[in-house]
Parts: structure tokens; C-alpha cells; sequence
């Protein structure tokens, strides 16, 4: 076997060192990325407000009183489940979600 040929690690450190800052550099473009295409749908976030849920609250009623930017409801809530990494609508007491201001 050619013993000439080129070895990442430990016989060439330099090139072991430059590829992980290539990898590193291209997780973090791609990261960056998706969240400035995440942050270009949401033109006019104002912020976010944290809400705790009380007996008989529901996502639907939450969406309702705090859309003051009149976005599509199911769109509304879908950004709500987003933001909290809600699988399903329901919501329990005691609970504290985030819900973004427009």
C-alpha cells in the first residue's frame, strides 16, 4: 500500500484542525439560515408574553384574545404550538406558554 497518500488526524494535524472548522463553519451558515428564513415570515414581531393557563383556558380562546394583528387563526395557533413545541392544542393548568406579540 502507497504510503504517500494524505491522513486527517494524527500524522497532519493542520488538516484535521482546518476540516473542523470547514464542518463547524457550515453548521453554523445553515443554522443561521433557516433561522432568518424562520424570521422573515414573522415581519412585525413586537415580542412575546408569557401566559399562564388557568381552568377552563384553551388554546383557541388564548389565539382569540391576543391575534391583535388579525393573522389567519389557524396559522395563529400554529405559531403558538410552534413557539412551545406543542404536539397537540391542549393545554393544562399551571401551564406557561409563549405567545408572540404583533
Amino acid at each position: 500500500m502507497d504510503k504517500n497518500y494524505l491522513r486527517i488526524g494524527k500524522t497532519n494535524p493542520i488538516l484535521y484542525i482546518l476540516s473542523l472548522i470547514l464542518v463547524a463553519s457550515f453548521l453554523v451558515s445553515i443554522l443561521g439560515f433557516t433561522s432568518h428564513a424562520y424570521g422573515s415570515k414573522k415581519q412585525g414581531l413586537q415580542g412575546y408574553e408569557m401566559v399562564y393557563i388557568k381552568k377552563n383556558d384553551n388554546l383557541w380562546d388564548i389565539a382569540r384574545t391576543y391575534n391583535s394583528s388579525k393573522m389567519d387563526m389557524d396559522e395563529f395557533l400554529g405559531e403558538i404550538r410552534e413557539i412551545n413545541d406543542l404536539k397537540y392544542r391542549t393545554i393544562y393548568p399551571g401551564d406557561l406558554i409563549k405567545v408572540p406579540i404583533y
